[in-house]
């Protein structure tokens, strides 16, 4: 059984009053513009580097070529000399020559082929970190709003399990924030980001989309289902954040539940979630609401 009454809602956007609300996190043009030439200059640098490789073994090469080359005039010299022990000193020193030009040019390679193996690694380990600003939160280390976007429509793609979604809005929380300051505000967000990602399995999906505001896709449930399972969920998330907050705040979240159907896309679903959310908190705050899937024709002809 939820911990929450249910509430459900007619299908119609509820417009709420959102100054009240603190303003969700932006993902600015201008961040993905930085993504995007933090990406540019990391493959400018491989290119460099294939540019170096190949210029290198160029290099190599004619040196190799010119080292034979030498070689095998010097021994045509050596043929044409009728001293048969000065032939065989020349011979000796002449192999003796072409090993330690071996082991020199091998040495220089080797050192060569270093060089390039820690640029690259490093080069890995930059593009492994740019992949993962532009996919994580910073603060609560959970996906953002890029990647929940992302997977939600993949998720709405023809073929794949059907599955709800959950907007997730810590109550009063600009309250909170301007009261005790943004460090216990930080920590809330935290608590929440953790509690969630611990309460749901390992193919769901939990991602900060807004200044308090999470996304939960939990797959292969109905809109029931779902509303058992993050009632439950709802509790242990006011509990966590009871942990870090000063004595006598409770906070606690409102959640609105939507099933996929048939025709959904990524703004008419989230569309009825937040719709479900905003009713939640209209009902008093700390609890869940559920949003009843549309008719075919709602979502064709939508108002």
């Amino acid at each position: 059984m939820s911990i929450f009454p249910p509430v459900r809602t007619n299908f119609v956007v509820l417009e709420l009053d959102r100054q009240s609300r603190p303003a969700p996190a932006a993902q600015p043009q201008q961040a993905q513009n930085v993504d995007v030439e933090v990406l540019r200059r990391s493959l400018d640098q491989a290119l460099e580097m294939v540019r170096e490789a190949v210029t290198a073994l160029a290099g190599e090469q004619a040196n190799a070529a010119d080292t034979l080359a030498g070689s095998a005039e010097r021994v045509e010299q050596i043929a044409k000399s009728d001293d048969i022990q000065s032939m065989q000193a020349r011979l000796v020193e002449e192999v003796t020559r072409l090993k330690r030009i071996s082991i020199e040019r091998r040495t220089a390679w080797d050192r060569t082929v270093g060089e390039f193996q820690t640029r690259l690694t490093r080069l890995e380990t930059q593009l492994d970190h740019t992949r993962r600003e532009a996919s994580v939160d910073p603060l609560t280390n959970v996906p953002n709003r890029r990647t929940f976007d992302r997977t939600c429509r993949d998720w709405l793609q023809p073929g794949r399990h059907g599955f709800v979604l959950a907007m997730a809005d810590v109550d009063d929380f600009k309250r909170i924030n301007d009261q005790y300051g943004h460090a216990v505000g930080d920590k809330l967000l935290v608590a929440v980001a953790e509690t969630l990602g611990r309460s749901v399995r390992a193919d769901d999906l939990v991602a900060r989309v807004g200044g308090d505001e999470f996304a939960i896709l939990a797959g292969g449930l109905t809109l029931a289902q779902a509303e058992r399972r993050l009632g439950a969920v709802s509790k242990m998330v006011q509990e966590a954040c009871g942990l870090v907050v000063p004595a006598g705040v409770r906070p606690s979240i409102s959640i609105g539940l939507a099933e996929c159907s048939a025709g959904d896309t990524l703004e008419s679903l989230r569309q009825r979630a937040d719709a479900a959310l905003y009713e939640a908190k209209r009902n008093g705050k700390g609890r869940l609401a559920t949003k009843e899937s549309p008719l075919i024709r709602d979502l064709l002809n939508p108002r």
